[in-house]
This record gives C-alpha cells, structure tokens and sequence, in this order.
C-alpha cells in the first residue's frame, strides 16, 4: 500500500519541549490532518525536538521543504519513524531513525516538489540502498552519499536506521559545490580518511546541534557546507582519471586558496598554468561552468558565511573587500541576485535573537 506524503507544514519550526504522537491507523486521513494543524497553531514559530509517526500517519510526515515521497507502508508490520527537524536559511537537516522503510520518488512526486535539492545521507546505523535510472548505491554505517532531487528514485532501509539528512536547494549548494548535480550518488566511504573526517563532523552536529539543540543550526552551517565541499574536492582527486579531470582539480585547488585576490582572473590563472584563456574557458565550459563564475560563486559563499556569523565586527564592504570584490555596490547587487536578500538584510537576520535554529 501507498500514501503520497503531503504535509507542507512539516518544516514549520515548533517548541523544542513539545511532543507530538500520530498512530496511523487508528485514525483517518482527515483526522490526523486536523490534528496536525492544532498543533501547528500551538507551537508557530518555535523549534521541535522530535517528532514520531506510526503507520498510516507517515504519509503526513514525508514532505521536507516541499520535497515529497510516496511511502511503501506494509499493513502487516506499519513502519515506525522518528523525525528530529532544523532549519536554516532554506536548508534543512533532520535526524531520522526508525524500522524497516521504503520511500519512492516518482514523476507525480517530482512534479509538486518547490524547487530542486540537493541531499545529504549520512548513515549512522542500517543501510539505505539508493536506486535510481537503474543504478544502485549502498550506503552503510558511517558513509556519506549525495543524491540530487530532479530524478526518478528508491530509496529502501531494510533493517532498522538511523541517519542524517541534508535537504539544500541546488542554487545554494552549487555557491560551494559547482556543477552540484553531477555528483548525485557520490558514496564518500567511511573507511576512507576524508570520509571519517567528515563523518566525525556530522556526528557531532547531528548530536548536539540537531538533537541536542546545544547551538542554533544557523551558525553552523555555512562551515558544514565548506567541510562537505573540501571533502568532495578531495574525493574527486582520488578518482581523478583523466588529464583533463587532474587538471581541472589543480586549478580549481589554486583559486580557492586565491580568493581574496582582486587580480585572480581567467588571464591571471591559465598564465599560472601554462594555457590559453580559451582552452581553461573550455575546460570549464565542459562543465557547464566559468572561471569568472566559478571565482564569483566561491567569494559569495565566503562573504556569506562570515556575514551569518554574529561575531564578525567587519562592515559588509571590509568583508567584500576581504574576498577579491572592488565594488561595494556591485557586490551587493550579486549578492541579492544570488540569496535572493541584500547582505545588510541577511546579516541582521543572522544577528537576530529570534533567527530559526
């Protein structure tokens, strides 16, 4: 049996001491919805520890930011889920265990999604088999795996899980991890060095900044997505397999270390290497990318994340400045263009008191 997830208002920051029991089968479809919109209109506004859902209920629970899925619900053994929420700034992080569960993305599911993401798996217990376009990615204990939300999918725990998921909007992520999309189905193992790194520090923000609640999701997040991009980049240079792929990965190391140089450009950088502008533009190009674009991306995603940390005491323009921009009110420009905020409205939502964990 199937239920299509549909519940909008999931991600609705709620209390962090409420609590909140659906069992499915013991109540209709309308009946759970009324519930849940009671106890919504309780709790606007504030910050949830966890959520459980049994049976016919899940179907409401299995909608993230607008992400749905189609729950293979077994009339025999109903799975039992436990949801622990947090946002911030559009992405979203849960940590989800819970018995065996199979959860399907289908053409109609993709069609009412918001946006398109980026997913973050990393599995702290159990397996999470990833099927889509007809391969498959096993992810065990302490792996790390990408998936990318515009595809078909299957996504099946056959035992019981536990496991932290990243729910980020592709325009987000591509700001650290460009061409974002290509990397879907990535496994960073966790027997691997840069996999146990990365995975020691979503342990820690799983536990305490997502069940714990010891620190808001907000003022974190920026350094996780630097983590998780330093991780990929060094993933992809272990598998680097050709010349152009070697290369691609040197230069890319070279002008993330340059970023606060105004005089880093496509003429700058192919002189460093040897080449002609055309043939580094190519290179990129082949990657649906641009040196320029490339440079810009990263130098935004830098200014942002220092513009999120509420100890910085540098002005917007020291903080442009600091990144290789020369024109303040250019730079303020990109920077609304790209999150959609002006940097001295994104900062003081940043400094506020009452900024969503």
């Amino acid at each position: 049996m199937r239920r299509t997830g549909d519940l909008s208002e999931a991600h609705v920051p709620f209390s962090r001491d409420a609590r909140f029991s659906m069992v499915g089968r013991s109540s209709t479809r309308s009946q759970n919805r009324a519930t849940m919109n009671e106890f919504l209109d309780a709790t606007h506004a504030a910050t949830m520890h966890r959520l459980h859902y049994e049976g016919d209920a899940l179907h409401h629970a299995m909608h993230v930011d607008h992400v749905t899925w189609d729950v293979c619900l077994n009339d025999a053994a109903p799975p039992s889920v436990n949801v622990i929420p947090k946002c911030a700034g559009g992405i979203r992080a849960l940590s989800v265990s819970g018995a065996p569960l199979t959860v399907l993305r289908g053409q109609q599911q993709l069609n009412r999604d918001s946006d398109t993401f980026i997913g973050i798996l990393y599995q702290r217990a159990g397996r999470t088999i990833y099927e889509r376009n007809g391969h498959l990615t096993e992810i065990v204990p302490g792996d790390i795996a990408l998936w990318y939300s515009g595809y078909e999918a299957r996504f099946a725990m056959p035992e019981p899980f536990r496991k932290l998921c990243m729910v980020i909007p592709v325009q987000h992520f591509q700001q650290v991890v460009p061409n974002a999309i290509s990397y879907d189905g990535l496994r960073i193992e966790a027997r691997s060095p840069v996999g146990a790194l990365l995975g020691s520090w979503l342990t820690t923000l799983a536990d305490d900044v997502i069940e714990r609640g010891t620190e808001p999701l907000a003022s974190c997040i920026d350094t996780t997505l630097d983590v998780l991009a330093a991780t990929i980049a060094a993933r992809v240079r272990e598998t680097a397999t050709t010349p152009k792929d070697k290369f691609m990965s040197c230069v890319m190391r070279y002008m993330e270390q340059r970023l606060d140089d105004p005089e880093l450009t496509p003429v700058a950088v192919a002189s460093r290497f040897g080449v002609s502008v055309r043939y580094l533009q190519r290179i990129f190009n082949e990657r649906q990318m641009t040196v320029a674009g490339w440079c810009r991306a990263r130098r935004l995603a830098k200014c942002r994340a220092e513009l999120s940390d509420p100890r910085s005491r540098r002005t917007i323009t020291e903080i442009a400045f600091s990144w290789g921009f020369s024109d303040a009110t250019h730079f303020s420009r990109l920077f609304k263009e790209t999150f959609g905020v002006s940097p001295i409205v994104f900062r003081r939502a940043h400094r506020s008191p009452d900024h969503a964990q």
